[in-house]
């Protein structure tokens, strides 16, 4: 389902979507457009995967079934975290440090509760942000916005 979301909203002849493997996947796009993209695709996913649940389960906001070691366990309701990073188009970045802002958005998108996605760049201004540092040092911000459910 979430890859054909990605497919649906992302479908401009320059984007890319590529699964990474187990429920990972990648979307590469110059649209001007693609955080609101990102967003879409968050909202149209906790849309659409509520129809794999029953109507008590929606209610209690939960599953009830054992853990990996067989434990009893309460499992939230399936949710889609998503980090984006947005390169401009006269910065100097290479593969690796796209890779590692990459996996820095996905760690801080998925710690976010309720569908939170963070936009993260270089030296954005004046936005809410919460700052970090790149490894060279240079100014690197995280941008935190919300999908209403």
């Amino acid at each position: 389902m979430l890859a054909e979301l990605l497919k649906e909203v992302f479908h401009a002849s320059d984007d890319f979507v590529g699964h990474i493997g187990g429920d990972d996947f990648v979307v590469i796009s110059s649209s001007s457009s693609a955080n609101y993209n990102a967003g879409t695709v968050q909202s149209l996913f906790a849309e659409r995967s509520r129809r794999f649940y029953s109507d008590c389960i929606l209610k209690s906001g939960f599953i009830e079934s054992e853990d990996r070691n067989g434990q009893p366990c309460r499992f939230p309701l399936v949710s889609l975290s998503a980090g984006t990073v947005e390169v401009g188009p006269d910065e100097k970045v290479t593969a690796d440090q796209i890779s590692e802002f990459a996996s820095f958005a996905k760690t801080r998108a998925k710690a976010s509760p309720n569908f939170r996605f963070v936009v993260f760049s270089r030296a954005r201004s004046g936005e809410r942000s919460e700052g970090s540092q790149d490894s060279d040092g240079s100014c690197v911000s995280c941008v935190l916005g919300e999908v209403q459910n």
